[in-house]
C-alpha cells in the first residue's frame, strides 16, 4: 500500500473497512478515509500521521473500537491499551495551550464530536 510515507511494510487492521494502522520504513500513521468529510483540514486523503493527527480517528471512531474489542475482533496491543489511547486523546485536544491540538478539537466539535473532559 502506497502511504504518503512512502510504501507500507505493515499494516494492522483495527477496524475492518474503516480504520488501518500503517507503518513504512521511516513512518507511518493511519489510515481512515470515511473521515475526510468529517474534518478535511486535518487528514490528507485519509491519511492521518503518528505524531499528532492519529487522534482524530481515535475519537471518531471510539465506539467502534471499543466495539472490536468487545466482540474480540480487535486484539493484542491495541485492544489492551485502547483505553489509555482513547484518553490519551481526548485529553491532547482538551490541551488550551497547543494551537493545533485546539483546532482539531473545534473541528471535531464542529462536526458533532464531543471531547470528554
Amino acid at each position: 500500500m502506497n502511504t504518503p510515507w512512502g510504501p507500507s511494510q505493515d499494516i494492522t487492521v483495527l477496524i475492518p473497512d474503516t480504520l488501518l494502522r500503517v507503518d513504512t520504513a521511516s513512518h507511518g500513521g493511519f489510515y481512515a478515509p470515511f473521515i475526510n468529510d468529517i474534518t478535511t483540514d486535518y487528514s490528507r486523503d485519509g491519511w492521518f500521521e503518528e505524531d499528532a493527527d492519529w487522534v482524530i480517528p481515535f475519537i471518531v471512531l471510539e465506539g467502534e473500537l471499543r466495539e472490536q474489542v468487545e466482540l474480540g475482533r480487535l486484539t493484542g496491543w491495541y485492544a489492551e491499551n485502547l483505553e489509555d489511547i482513547i484518553t490519551d486523546a481526548h485529553t491532547r485536544v482538551k490541551d488550551p495551550f497547543n494551537e493545533y491540538y485546539g483546532a482539531i478539537a473545534d473541528n471535531l466539535r464542529d462536526a458533532g464530536y464531543l471531547i470528554r473532559v
